[in-house]
């Protein structure tokens, strides 16, 4: 009977130990998984809003574009210096979708881009100074030369934002 115990014993343990390395495996596996998912879903939110900057970026431009036609309308007298307006609150709201992409910028911790995106703010908040400016003016007192300047720069600022996004968007694993 000693001898059967001592089996029966044996089997237990053996029994015993394949089990505790088959739960230890099984919860390291599964943790393991659980990190990698966890890594990935925040890679692919940081993608989001990356690319939602990008968009937003497009968005302004949009408002700047439509305010360029304002200007010249009132340059050969089709529109009234008044309707400015319009389009300063136009690029306003284009203002209010940057500076969401800025603070899902810096959530995300990119610095640089984040940098280069405030630049860009910086800029879009002074062209709507200059455009509200001249919605109150004669047109034949806008400095016209100051405003393409103004447009010149943004149009750098946004490829330099653009370059930095890419170059964040590429780093983050897919």
């Amino acid at each position: 009977m000693t001898a059967s115990l001592i089996d029966v014993l044996d089997s237990a343990v053996k029994i015993g130990i394949g089990a505790l390395i088959s739960g230890i495996a099984t919860y390291s596996v599964t943790r393991l998984k659980y990190r990698e998912e966890a890594r990935q879903h925040i890679d692919t939110r940081k993608r989001e809003i990356m690319e939602k900057a990008a968009e937003n970026l497009e968005t302004f431009n949009e408002f700047s574009h439509a305010c360029s036609h304002s200007i010249a309308c009132v340059l050969k007298g089709i529109t009234e210096p008044a309707e400015l307006h319009s389009s300063a609150k136009g690029l306003s709201k284009g203002i209010d979708f940057l500076t969401k992409s800025c603070a899902n910028i810096q959530l995300i911790g990119e610095t640089k881009v984040s940098k280069e995106l405030d630049a860009y703010k910086d800029t879009a908040v002074n062209l709507v100074n200059f455009v509200n400016n001249c919605g109150s003016k004669n047109p034949s007192s806008w400095d016209i030369r100051e405003y393409n300047d103004l447009v010149d720069l943004l149009t750098e600022r946004k490829k330099l934002v653009l370059q930095e996004l890419s170059r964040a968007y590429l780093n983050v694993k897919a």
